[in-house]
């Protein structure tokens, strides 16, 4: 009799552990997929927006085959696209530290979310034992 009451809540215990992952991986594949599909969607694409922006250095080459009287026109010409290009990098850089505090904060909460959630329930399932 004692051997089964605890046979039916162990299976109850692991039906219901069974549930509960079952809706994790749901809750998983909804959220936190699409965020991280979303994040290397958009670092691919600044890959490839760079590499747009890189035209104008393929220009400065060609104006700089031309010949050497235009050199020092060139060479001025060089000096404010990279001045422009290095401003440019800053203002980028500074654009992408702050998407990623943004994208750590949401998985640091996340995280402490999942973590107290499972120190809950090994709180209750010392409790239960005592009690």
């Amino acid at each position: 009799m004692i051997r089964d009451a605890f046979g039916k809540r162990l299976h109850s215990f692991f039906a219901q552990w069974r549930d509960h992952t079952m809706n994790y991986k749901q809750i998983m594949n909804i959220k936190v997929k699409s965020r991280v599909i979303h994040m290397y969607m958009n670092y691919m694409n600044s890959y490839f927006d760079a590499w747009k922006k890189n035209a104008h250095v393929k220009a400065s080459h060609q104006k700089r085959a031309l010949g050497s009287s235009h050199m020092e026109y060139n060479q001025k010409l060089q000096n404010e696209v990279l001045e422009g290009a290095k401003a440019e990098r800053v203002r980028d850089e500074a654009v992408r530290t702050s998407k990623r505090r943004t994208v750590d904060k949401t998985f640091r909460k996340l995280f402490y979310r999942r973590l107290s959630t499972a120190l809950g329930r090994w709180r209750g399932i010392c409790h239960f034992k005592q009690g």
